[in-house]
């Protein structure tokens, strides 16, 4: 029980100290504690997780990829690959979401399209003049995203379970994270939004993370 919960502790500690770093503006030492923060999530699903999902973990390396070309930034071609592996770590969700979440609804999903379709379109109207050459690469990561989240609300409106709360409520939270970042990056062209965007990857992945820990141990305790 300590093995598995330990991992989760040492992510949380790691969080919320990146998270006073950052916003202390101490981006020496940022820099060691950041790199830390998937990986040790990455553990906390390896030690819990009775599947070892080869999708879960290529997210985790792009993921991972991502967040490393983000944090050592020194062009806009590492922002441009850093948003693609974070498209990748997309695809591979929408890949593995359809292995647990089959069928359709149209009333709800047309709810869940209106959501992230509106919130797609005003975040975009506010900032894409701002994107320069990182337009197209904005609007397809928003459309993939937006892809999957408006799916994920269909299936918690159409039936509510804790693991599609968890997975809405941490994609949700990770697209905050990717506005704040945009603004940050395109807007204000400095580190306006601070200490609340490791906050929002940590525990927006983590809610993500938890959902698919928790259909894991459900299918293997069918199975069993």
């Amino acid at each position: 029980m300590i093995l598995k919960i330990s991992p989760l502790i040492l992510f949380l500690v790691i969080t919320f100290l990146d998270s006073y770093l950052v916003g202390s503006g101490q981006e020496l030492y940022q820099k060691f504690i950041e790199p830390l923060i998937t990986p040790t999530l990455f553990i906390y699903y390896w030690v819990n997780s009775p599947e070892k999902s080869t999708s879960l973990i290529t997210v985790f390396l792009f993921l991972w990829t991502g967040d490393l070309l983000l944090l050592f930034e020194t062009s806009d071609l590492h922002l441009k690959w850093s948003v693609f592996c974070y498209f990748v770590v997309q695809i591979f969700l929408i890949l593995h979401f359809f292995k647990y979440f089959k069928g359709y609804s149209l009333r709800e999903h047309l709810l869940g399209v209106l959501l992230y379709g509106s919130y797609l379109v005003v975040f975009l109207n506010h900032v894409y003049i701002s994107l320069d050459d990182m337009r197209i690469h904005g609007v397809v990561y928003g459309l993939t995203l937006s892809f999957l989240g408006s799916f994920t609300i269909m299936w918690l409106l159409k039936q509510y379970t804790k693991p599609i709360a968890l997975l809405t409520s941490g994609l949700f939270i990770f697209s905050i994270r990717d506005v704040l970042i945009t603004y940050n990056k395109r807007y204000f062209e400095e580190e306006f939004f601070t200490f609340p965007v490791p906050l929002l990857h940590a525990i927006g992945f983590l809610l993500i993370v938890q959902s698919f820990l928790l259909l894991e141990q459900k299918r293997f305790s069918s199975s069993g």
